[in-house]
């Protein structure tokens, strides 16, 4: 039988991942220091350490190892089965489900005001010092009394402490109409995770007209 030309591994060598996705599946062999013959891999699997091909969804090899360590995750359910016909292991990883909010806190109703140009945030305003507990989700409450011009307002979420929050959920849209007995009332819920501690802020801007705007905000976080 005719062989194609190959790499030869001796005794106890580690086989990179490298060399193992340049030779086929079926093409390592060996050369024993008791057997001057050339031998097929499968016959002596214990003389030598080849690497598992790692892959995800079946797709390109990411890595090769000598083992492969399956961990359960937090809210995931983690099956592990020999898959004998195609000659792998196979690893599936499922949900069972994420937590409930166990925790709540308001941050009561601030004035946020917009700079005095259109399309420019103004400063931020603190609805948290600090929170109390880890953040899953917050919702978010916006209002304004009308007034004689229909205004698009958009408003960020920044993290941070003053003069260097890092905006967390940015243009959340909020518009008034062209009267000044309606008043516009706006509810959003988004996930949202901050550490405890950690200071939360809003701003807004007024795309429409180049004067000041204000805008009642309100912050409930659960966690």
């Amino acid at each position: 039988m005719a062989y194609s030309v190959i790499p030869t591994f001796e005794d106890g060598d580690v086989v990179t991942a490298a060399q193992m996705n340049a030779i086929g599946d079926n093409d390592v062999y060996f050369k024993s220091t008791t057997d001057t013959q050339t031998t097929n891999i499968a016959t002596n699997a214990a003389a030598i350490l080849i690497p598992m091909k790692v892959q995800k969804d079946g797709g390109a090899v990411v890595g090769g190892r000598s083992k492969l360590n399956c961990i359960t995750g937090t809210n995931s359910v983690l099956t592990v089965a020999d898959n004998s016909g195609n000659d792998s292991i196979d690893v599936t990883f499922a949900s069972s489900g994420g937590s409930t909010p166990t925790q709540a806190e308001a941050s009561g109703v601030k004035t946020i005001v917009s700079a005095a140009s259109a399309g420019s945030f103004g400063n931020y305003t603190q609805m948290f010092a600090a929170c109390s507990f880890d953040t899953m989700e917050l919702s978010l409450q916006l209002a304004a009394i009308g007034n004689t011009y229909s205004d698009t307002i958009y408003v960020n979420i920044g993290v941070g402490a003053p003069a260097s929050e890092v905006v967390k959920i940015p243009s959340i849209l909020f518009s008034t109409t062209a009267s000044t007995t309606e008043y516009r009332i706006m509810q959003y819920s988004f996930p949202f995770h901050v550490d405890s501690g950690s200071r939360i802020a809003i701003q807004c801007a007024n795309t429409q007209r180049a004067t000041a705007t204000y805008i009642s905000a309100s912050l409930i976080l659960l966690g």
